[in-house]
């Protein structure tokens, strides 16, 4: 396509301190991925089946890709709210870790990443922990974010796949039986999760409960707008402005659904120099990087998705995570061949601009909802539809439907 045919901006970058083969040597690069989801999933997809290759020196270079998870499933995240209040669809949100790729899998707990090396106690069974080092000639830091439970997995009792659906089963099983529900958050996590639960449940006493003095505030004004008239025309309270009262809510017996608590996994890195200093504030926990998504001064080791803080912001979406993965992927199969690669920046690689474009869809019940590109907004059905066909290819990609895969 057009972006295949982007011309490489004279941009260099700098060499990895690693000595190179003779022409009859075959060259195995080692590609380590630490964290299975968007990002991470990406970077392994992109990477496989790519064949032996010439680099430019005349030797021959191969691929060796490792994926490293805790969990021994994909979730596909954006699909979790609808899951609580329709479990038939819990199934259809877990795939394997790497489906549809050829690395080498490693379920284990990633303790640093430090050099050249991963180190990392791995999960041979339920009980199993063995200590192992990966050695890498380029290492991708996937590890994501935590999120309020559960709407992300809150860690030890829910790796396994059967664990993981038996917790969302419950929740789910809870919430049918609540009668009054409370959601601390109006962003899209609180709004979504507000719609799908007074569309399935239209009986419930339901309410959102935000600081901001709208809902959707990462999103243009009229969003935030047609989500409020849409919840407060089921009968579902909004009440902004105001820090939510917790001890209040349990008083009263309402089932809390924390919406917020954004926070990136970045704690396994261990940078062996001293990093640069910072030219701009990044959430706790996030790990900084350049325009080419280096690490520090490690410039063969990269951060994509919920993890890395980017020098132009975006939103923390499955869509950029992808995006960040399949940039890096690209830069680690120029690298590979030519380590004096001239390489555009991330996005404009990928996107022809020097800024990743807002680009959501957030439901509003099974029939409405905004379909949003920067500043564009439009409510309706026909995003409804779009967010359908993008879960229902999405799962299906993930658990190998070869149409859907080449879809995306």
């Amino acid at each position: 396509g057009n972006l295949r045919r982007m011309l490489l901006r004279p941009q260099a970058v700098p060499s990895t301190p690693a000595a190179g083969p003779t022409t009859d040597e075959l060259a195995i690069k080692k590609v380590v991925i630490v964290g299975g989801s968007f990002g991470g999933w990406t970077v392994a997809k992109k990477l496989s089946g790519v064949p032996e290759r010439r680099a430019s020196d005349g030797s021959s270079v191969k691929l060796d890709v490792t994926l490293i998870d805790r969990a021994d499933y994909f979730e596909y995240t954006p699909g979790v709210l609808r899951a609580l209040t329709q479990p038939s669809v819990i199934p259809m949100l877990h795939s394997e870790v790497g489906a549809g790729t050829d690395a080498s899998v490693v379920r284990g707990n990633v303790e640093e990443i430090q050099g050249s090396k991963v180190v990392l106690t791995e999960l041979d069974g339920a009980d199993a922990k063995t200590k192992r080092e990966i050695d890498f000639d380029y290492c991708v830091i996937a590890t994501g974010s935590e999120y309020s439970h559960p709407i992300k997995a809150a860690g030890t009792g829910e790796w396994t796949r059967e664990e993981r659906q038996n917790v969302l089963l419950e929740k789910a099983w809870q919430l049918g039986n609540a009668t009054d529900v409370a959601i601390v958050g109006g962003g899209i996590v609180g709004v979504e999760l507000a719609a799908d639960i007074i569309y399935k449940y239209p009986e419930k006493n339901v309410k959102v409960l935000d600081m901001q003095n709208s809902l959707l505030p990462e999103l243009p004004p009229q969003c935030g707008k047609y989500a409020r008239k849409w919840l407060e025309g089921k009968g579902v309270k909004v009440e902004l402005g105001a820090p939510a009262d917790l001890d209040a809510l349990r008083n009263e017996d309402y089932q809390i659904f924390m919406c917020v608590g954004y926070k990136p996994n970045g704690h396994v890195y261990k940078s062996e120099e001293e990093s640069p200093k910072p030219d701009r504030v990044a959430p706790r926990g996030a790990l900084i990087v350049d325009n080419m998504m280096n690490v520090g001064r490690q410039k063969n080791v990269f951060a994509v998705g919920d993890v890395m803080s980017h020098p132009q912001p975006e939103a923390k979406t499955a869509y950029t995570a992808d995006l960040s993965g399949n940039y890096v992927a690209r830069v680690i199969k120029a690298l590979t061949l030519d380590t004096n690669a001239q390489i555009k920046p991330y996005p404009e690689l990928l996107t022809g601009l020097d800024s990743v474009p807002l680009v959501t869809c957030v439901s509003l019940g099974a029939w409405d909802g905004i379909l949003v590109f920067n500043n564009f907004a439009l409510p309706g059905k026909f995003a409804a539809l779009v967010k359908w066909l993008i879960f229902s290819s999405k799962t299906r990609q993930l658990r190998g439907n070869a149409a859907c895969n080449f879809a995306w």
